[in-house]
């Protein structure tokens, strides 16, 4: 084992206590001991000082070993990673070193992998990362938590189990032996005591209110739903979705009918007089169901024997100004099971409690609300237990009266309340954001990465503080960007290195945390393809940028995308082989797969993009694939919506061309160029009803079959026959067909030739026959019959 040196435990030992620590001995041998299992530090760059565990000093042997052999094994990788640049308050700074696994002591590149972003619209940019341009591969980056503290909260549920309802009945439940012999020495009588038998574990069902807003807390409300089922506090565990129909009682979601569609039904069906079903009900009280009365009501109407509380994302600060204001005080647990809950406020702790009113219990989403919320229906800890509550008049609740309109507030002064008036913890993250892109995962991403002790309260506050816009766009989560001035304002606030912090920090999570079994959100892995060496990189903000790096969307109406992570390369081929490929032509041809199957026009434009970049290397076989990627861009609804089908389809026609002439006569790829080159004249024909495209496309199929490689002579006797039966040449076509049937049968191609024939003025016999031979082929193909 290695032993380190006399002066640098001093020096460990010195800095500790300077830092308000005082270790024992065995308190540092425990810290050097788990020192050994932990991640090193990234080697710095540039620097003269070695890269051991302190400054200026050589770091240990086999730590040396393993950086050598991992950066021999990232040298040989063939992928290189585009370059990034975070910008801080007075510039750019360059990703090297800690921030972007740059180049280390010995002067290799580590290779890693850039993730992006797309937001919401094209052009907005929530985020300081410069927009990339390359080769976006899909994947799955893995997401952070929106609670802080999972373990804590499944924790503080636990003692649930022991939740009991009501007293038991005559004669159910389990002879207590102890409190019965007490009792029958007190009373001179023998008077058995029953508690409730064991084993009968309570139900829980989350209602999430799908207010506007609320899209942003759809991922707390589903670690809230796995906390209850990994507690093992309840048999079972439902979620549903409160509906506001604009008039009477809220509607909740119960199961999907044979449509797939949710069924609706009132939220009063979900009530439980047993009591034994526990009921949180997630919402912020901003929406239409709060601001009309409705939610309000059906809380009031809840069974007074069924527990039920309310789950606030948002901090105690901003209660006040939603529908259902929440007050501190105490809950006094009633002396016997499923008895009455009275609550006594702070502000008037002597006064009467007024009859009709129910205290609905408000917890903030962290493990200490959600424990006292507990000792108040177990009893553990005693019977007063502090909290907020919500207070509901027994009157009918009426609609919220509505507020002047306020004049609306420029960026400077938003900011300015916002800094006198928000947590520190929400002032930090607000800051943070403006180094990262501005959508919801990366969002928890840099607060779980650089804010760990903060939670969905204190992103609340950035999210209503008025300083974000929404982004339009059809994106599965919410987007956002800060005004340039504030995030200017926030960017001064962090030095050039603490912005870059941003980017390590958020890379070793999704490093840690890439392809394991936790939900995971679509990022685009924009990496480019060795052929350069690691210097032969364009320093960040210089005139010569590379060609696959510039500011323009990928593909045609997609968004922009922002740099928020970046990853080894090594993780990425573990968890996607299939992603990373060796050369831009089999990246084409995978994009050019996914965008027919999918119709997607950002897959087929990146499939275009990444023939194009092949074309030096293979200037036969990338043609072919961008033509065969321009005619499938072509028959996409977006192609045909803005006029560009035709355009597309005679660049296909043009690319196919010259393909054919720097193809060998007679080889594959000269019959593979024809062959296409016909099949984009006849869909031209099909567009136009010009002639003269099926005489092109006859002419690219001219020549005698014995001059075309025999792999291809089947689909060129088809593609003629098809040709000529759509110009009316029924003899000619009825030729081709036949001698393609003679070389492989299928039942399209009988059919045509049923077709040839009869427009060449064949009798019965002869059609019956060939109708009688593709009537077996045709299997379950009704489309065909």
């Amino acid at each position: 084992m290695h032993r380190p040196d006399r002066p640098h435990l001093e020096e460990l030992a010195r800095r500790l206590r300077a830092g308000g620590q005082d270790p024992t001995a065995e308190d540092l041998a425990d810290a050097l001991w788990l020192a050994r299992w932990l991640p090193g530090p990234e080697p710095e760059t540039g620097g003269p000082l070695g890269t051991g565990p302190f400054p200026g000093t050589p770091g240990d042997g086999a730590d040396d070993r393993e950086t050598d052999r991992d950066r021999d094994q990232d040298s040989g990788d063939s992928l290189r990673a585009e370059d990034g640049s975070v910008r801080g308050g007075g510039g750019s700074v360059r990703e090297d070193g800690d921030a972007g696994g740059g180049a280390g002591p010995g002067g290799a590149a580590r290779e890693s992998v850039s993730l992006h972003m797309r937001a919401g619209a094209p052009g907005a940019r929530g985020g300081a990362g410069r927009t990339e341009r390359g080769a976006g591969l899909p994947v799955r980056a893995p997401g952070a938590n929106a609670l802080p503290g999972l373990l804590g909260l499944q924790k503080a549920l636990r003692p649930l189990r022991d939740y009991a309802p009501a007293p038991p009945r005559p004669g159910e439940g389990v002879l207590d032996e102890e409190a019965t012999a007490e009792r029958s020495a007190a009373a001179g009588i023998l008077t058995p005591v029953l508690r409730p038998a064991s084993g009968h574990r309570p139900d829980i069902q989350l209602l999430m209110d799908t207010g506007p807003a609320m899209g942003v807390w759809s991922r707390m409300v589903e670690e809230l739903r796995q906390a209850c089922q990994q507690s093992g506090a309840f048999r079972d565990v439902q979620v549903h979705r409160l509906y506001d129909t604009g008039d009477g009682p809220p509607l909740v979601t119960t199961t999907s009918g044979a449509d797939g569609r949710p069924r609706l039904r009132p939220v009063d069906q979900l009530h439980d007089p047993t009591g034994r079903r526990l009921t949180l009900v997630v919402s912020d009280c901003v929406g239409p169901l709060w601001q009309r009365g409705a939610a309000q009501r059906f809380l009031r109407q809840w069974p007074g024997r069924a527990p039920l509380a309310l789950v606030q994302p948002l901090p105690p600060r901003l209660w006040p100004r939603t529908a259902l204001p929440a007050e501190p005080g105490t809950f006094q647990r009633s002396a016997t099971p499923g008895g009455h809950t009275s609550f006594r406020s702070d502000d008037e702790p002597w006064g009467p409690l007024l009859p009709g009113r129910r205290a609905v219990p408000v917890l903030t989403p962290t493990p200490e609300a959600f424990a006292s919320w507990v000792r108040l229906h177990t009893g553990h800890g005693g019977d007063a237990v502090r909290g907020w509550a919500a207070r509901l008049a027994p009157g009918p609740a009426g609609p919220a009266a509505p507020r002047a309109p306020r004049a609306p507030r420029g960026d400077e002064e938003l900011l300015r309340a916002f800094r006198a008036g928000a947590s520190p913890g929400a002032l930090r993250l607000a800051v943070h954001l403006a180094a990262a892109p501005l959508t919801l995962p990366v969002m928890q991403l840099v607060q779980r990465a650089m804010l760990p002790d903060t939670g969905p309260m204190e992103l609340a506050e950035v999210l209503l503080s008025g300083l974000l816009r929404r982004l339009p766009g059809p994106t599965p989560y919410p987007c956002f960007s800060y005004p340039p001035g504030v995030q200017q304002h926030f960017l001064g606030s962090l030095d050039p290195s603490a912005a870059a912090l941003v980017l390590k920090h958020c890379s070793a999570y999704v490093e840690r945390n890439f392809g394991q079994g936790m939900r995971n959100f679509p990022a685009l892995a924009a990496a480019r393809l060795a052929g350069a060496e690691a210097g032969d990189e364009p320093e960040t903000g210089s005139a010569a940028a590379p060609p696959d790096a510039t500011d323009e969307p990928l593909g045609p109406d997609s968004a922009e995308t922002e740099l928020f992570a970046r990853i080894p390369a090594r993780v990425l081929r573990f968890y996607h082989p299939d992603l990373v490929t060796p050369d831009p032509l089999t990246e084409a041809r995978r994009l050019l797969a996914q965008g027919r199957g999918q119709s997607d026009p950002a897959l087929l434009a990146g499939a275009r993009e990444r023939a194009e970049a092949a074309l030096p290397a293979e200037p036969v076989e990338a043609r072919i694939v961008l033509a065969r990627a321009l005619h499938a861009e072509a028959g996409t609804a977006a192609a045909r919506r803005s006029d560009r089908r035709a355009e597309l389809l005679a660049r296909a026609a043009d690319t196919l061309v010259r393909a054919g002439e720097l193809a060998g006569t007679g080889d594959e790829a000269w019959a593979e160029a024809r062959l296409e080159l016909a099949v984009v004249h006849h869909a031209l024909w099909r567009d136009t009803d010009d002639p003269g495209h099926l005489d092109a496309a006859l002419d690219a199929l001219a020549g005698p079959p014995e001059h075309w490689p025999e792999t291809t002579r089947h689909t060129l006797h088809l593609r003629r026959g098809r040709l000529l039966l759509a110009r009316g040449d029924g003899a000619a076509a009825a030729g081709e067909l036949t001698a393609a049937l003679g070389l492989r049968e299928s039942a399209p191609v009988l059919l045509d030739l049923a077709d040839a024939l009869r427009l060449a003025g064949a009798g019965p016999d002869r059609i019956a026959p060939v109708l009688d031979r593709a009537a077996p082929l045709l299997g379950d193909g009704r489309a065909l019959r």
